[in-house]
């Protein structure tokens, strides 16, 4: 075990990591106990040899300051260091590690339960200074909180929970100026993870996990497992992996990709890009003029509020068949000035000139069919004996929409670009 202070960052080139024998040593010895205080620290370890603790009389927003502590097995608590080095990797058991007014360092635990809790306070930054925050948990079911002391938004973060059941939040942190990044990687486990109001990157890892976005422009992954992702405000990106997630945009024009598995999208206010990917999804684009596309799979599509476009995606072979990636899919609620997308039908990506739907239709084979007989019935969009577009509550009394033209005429506009 060993505590040493002193400074080694004069012009942003130093940090905690770098304080060896040549600065101040508080203790190097592993019986050590009671007390010492020297040039402004103040060090202590209890007498069960348990907790270590070490305080800077006096915070100091430049180079000064720093704190270098290697020890296993033992809770630590540090305050007033603007620097500061924490190794414990070689710790068994759970450990309770407390940092208070850093503006940046590394935390390291080792396997078991540990709890450890940073209050980040910078006071600016030249581009000379590194101010990252790091923080490595191993393996075990670890909490690990990052607040706000009085100003943090000159302080990255990039936290690894590791293996294990993880609770990382840094909700309470500052949004970051403009070259500030906040990464979270939960690792395998199942893990709740809370962001800032800064544009974070969060990944959730392996099992299924709860990523809260909050604030901010961000990108979130599930990865595999059975998720709960919910952006926030902000115009955010998220990725569900594998597995059965529930998906929510939130406040603003997000991005969502579902993935593989049995997913249901929300997009929340905004207007949004919502992407079923493989599997029987619900997406459901809020309020907003959305883009909404099932993907493979039986999916039920539903625009909400506003004038949304569902997009489907083909390809023709080279013998001139037409393939559709749409399975039977169900949109709930479309009305006129919505939009069908057919997307990729022609090389070029333009219509050619002189194709009217009528000649698209018949071409590929494609039926519309509205057979119900009342206001309010189905009209179903076949594409061979594979796949179809069932359009909920479109139908009329007279049977008349029997056609992508008769459907564009009555207000749905279909692109076939």
């Amino acid at each position: 075990m060993s505590i040493k202070v002193g400074t080694t960052n004069t012009n942003g080139s130093g940090s905690a990591t770098n304080l060896d024998d040549t600065h101040e040593v508080l203790s190097t010895s592993k019986y050590y106990n009671g007390s010492t205080s020297t040039s402004g620290y103040t060090a202590s370890i209890d007498a069960d040899q348990n907790l270590i603790q070490v305080v800077a009389n006096r915070w100091n927003g430049y180079n000064t300051k720093e704190v270098r502590i290697d020890a296993d097995d033992r809770d630590i608590n540090v305050a007033n260091f603007v620097d500061v080095d924490i190794n414990a990797q070689g710790s068994q058991a759970g450990i309770d590690v407390e940092v208070l007014y850093a503006k940046r360092g590394e935390v390291n635990t080792g396997a078991g339960d540990d709890v450890i809790a940073v209050s980040l306070k910078s006071n600016g930054a030249t581009n000379a200074w590194n101010n990252l925050f790091t923080i490595d948990s191993g393996a075990g079911n670890d909490d690990i909180i990052v607040t706000n002391s009085e100003n943090s938004n000159y302080t990255s973060l990039n936290i690894n929970a590791g293996s294990g059941d993880d609770y990382v939040d840094i909700s309470e942190v500052s949004a970051g100026n403009k070259d500030v990044s906040r990464v979270i990687n939960g690792g395998s486990g199942n893990d709740f993870i809370k962001g800032s109001d800064s544009s974070d990157i969060i990944n959730g890892g392996s099992e299924n996990d709860n990523i809260n976005g909050n604030g901010g422009d961000d990108i979130l992954s599930g990865g595999t497992g059975d998720d709960w992702i919910e952006g926030g405000t902000g115009n955010d990106t998220i990725d569900g992996g594998t597995g059965s997630d529930l998906l929510l945009g939130g406040m603003g024009d997000d991005v969502i990709h579902a993935g593989y598995g049995n997913d249901i999208v929300e997009g929340g206010k905004g207007e949004d890009r919502l992407f079923g990917g493989a599997g029987d999804d619900v997406i459901d684009g809020g309020i907003g003029e959305d883009i909404i596309a099932g993907g493979e799979g039986n999916d039920i599509l539903i625009g909400s509020e506003g004038e949304d476009t569902f997009l489907f995606d083909f390809a023709e072979t080279a013998d001139g068949q037409l393939i559709t990636h749409t399975g039977h899919d169900y949109i709930l609620d479309i009305e006129e000035g919505e939009t069908l997308n057919f997307a990729n039908v022609f090389d070029s990506g333009e219509v050619i000139p002189g194709v009217t739907l009528s000649d698209f239709s018949s071409h590929y084979g494609i039926s519309v069919v509205d057979d119900s007989g009342v206001v309010g019935g189905d009209v179903v969009i076949s594409f061979g004996d594979f796949d179809s577009i069932t359009l909920a509550g479109l139908g009329t009394h007279d049977s008349s929409l029997n056609s992508l033209l008769d459907l564009e005429n009555s207000g749905i506009n279909i692109d076939l670009t």
